[in-house]
């Protein structure tokens, strides 16, 4: 039993390490602006919707609105803080999504104003462009929203997905880890 307890403590604290390994958060906390580079946006997704043209223009209008931490987008790696390479993995369009089954005021919720959703899923490598040393590495980095279905076409749901997915990603690699 105690070995139990033992190797339950030390898998809870190798995932608690693990966890903030990724944070670039001391490193950039006293830089403002963070100069990003978006250096290559690669798409492996099979819908006809993904454009790589739209990732770009939609990451950098996310970077451009951030209030705590100030990001500013260039278009010349030798000025970046940050190189960031994008590997668009799966973009998913659903127009008549069923309702969320978590309580009847959920369901009901959705019955009176039905949704759309959009899942992307997308590869994240931030890089330091000086040493060529990767900071962060997200795999499988996933953003499953959910808009009102009216006026919803796959595009704009695909505009949506690429801003919540670039502000998921901000929150986990910049921003200082919530502690517990």
């Amino acid at each position: 039993m105690k070995k139990l307890i033992l190797v339950l403590v030390l898998a809870f604290l190798a995932t608690t390490v693990y966890a903030r390994e990724d944070n670039l958060y001391e490193m950039f906390r006293r830089c403002s602006p963070i100069k990003v580079f978006l250096k290559e946006v690669a798409n492996e997704a099979a819908n006809p919707a993904v454009s790589t043209e739209l990732f770009t223009a939609g990451f950098k209008d996310t970077l451009r609105e951030r209030k705590e931490l100030s990001f500013l987008p260039v278009d010349n790696e030798a000025e970046a803080d940050v190189t960031i390479l994008v590997t668009i993995k799966e973009f998913v369009f659903t127009e008549e999504a069923l309702p969320l089954v978590i309580s009847p005021l959920l369901i009901a919720a959705d019955v009176v104003n039905p949704k759309s959703s959009a899942r992307l899923v997308a590869d994240y490598e931030i890089v330091d462009p000086k040493s060529g040393k990767v900071l962060a590495d997200y795999k499988n980095f996933l953003t499953y929203a959910r808009r009102p279905r009216k006026d919803m076409t796959e595009t704009k749901s695909y505009k949506y997905a690429i801003g919540e997915n670039a502000r998921r990603l901000i929150l986990r690699a910049f921003y200082e880890p919530v502690k517990k």
